[in-house]
């Protein structure tokens, strides 16, 4: 059998899966579900829209605690564990340092 695709666009780029197998009826849902997926996730961590909750996390100027989505929570506290077990050869803030220089 020849394999199906679905595809659709988010954070900046395009993406596509390809389905193995007998053919499926339902690639309606299925392309709307990772669709689903890949618009919440920029929500949470888009860099460039400045309505998502990183952009706002990292404009804000409260020194205290602040309140996060749990998929920001959880990417954010897997970067960090990344960082300590990489000996900080992953850096959570590269972006930030690459930008500031340059401009």
């Amino acid at each position: 059998p020849r394999a199906q695709e679905i595809q659709g666009e988010g954070l900046g780029s395009s993406w596509s899966v390809k389905i193995g197998g007998p053919a499926r009826a339902d690639l309606p849902a299925l392309q709307q579900g990772v669709q689903q997926q890949i618009d919440d996730l920029a929500r949470q961590l888009s860099r460039w829209d400045s309505s998502s909750a990183l952009s706002v996390l990292n404009e804000s100027t409260n020194e205290g605690w602040q309140p996060l989505p749990a998929q920001l929570f959880d990417a954010l506290s897997y970067a960090l564990e990344l960082a300590a077990d990489t000996g900080g050869a992953y850096e959570l803030a590269l972006a930030m340092h690459i930008s500031l220089t340059s401009d």
